[in-house]
């Protein structure tokens, strides 16, 4: 939980809106705030995407607590 889990991850920030990106990654969304919901004791934010990138690779995938890949078809 304390851990800064982006620490060894270059940041580079979006070209449309600014916002930092995974340097790296298989897809970039840049996204501006669209609005803001009361949960509990969490605030949920929804956000419209204004750019979206795809590169070339494979997808890392989490469920049931584990890390796994796919192969794109």
């Amino acid at each position: 939980r304390d851990a800064d889990k982006f620490a060894s991850a270059t940041i580079i920030t979006g070209p449309d809106t600014g916002v930092p990106l995974i340097d790296g990654a298989i897809g970039h969304l840049e996204c501006v705030l669209y609005d803001r919901h009361a949960a509990g004791d969490h605030i949920i934010m929804v956000g419209e995407v204004t750019a979206a990138t795809v590169f070339e690779g494979n997808p890392l995938l989490h469920g049931d607590r584990q890390f796994g890949t796919m192969q794109a078809g």
